[in-house]
């Protein structure tokens, strides 16, 4: 995912001005890999969350099979 965000802030020539105007002065002089950085956090506590749901009910599966089996 960061990866695709830094694509398309090469390819548009984004800056973080241009991207979030309305932030303040000081976040707008922030590096634009920020951006990339913050998708790629986002995507992993998803995927992690995701991952864990799946975990839990796999395992509620397994146990309801054992007591009716």
């Amino acid at each position: 995912m960061g990866v695709l965000a830094v694509a398309y802030i090469n390819i548009t020539g984004a800056t973080m001005d241009s991207l979030f105007p309305a932030l303040p002065q000081w976040m707008k002089d922030l590096n634009i890999g920020i951006i990339a950085l913050l998708a790629n956090i986002i995507v992993a506590i998803v995927v992690s969350l995701i991952t864990k749901k799946a975990i839990i009910q796999q395992k509620l599966s397994e146990q309801q099979e054992k007591s009716f089996g």
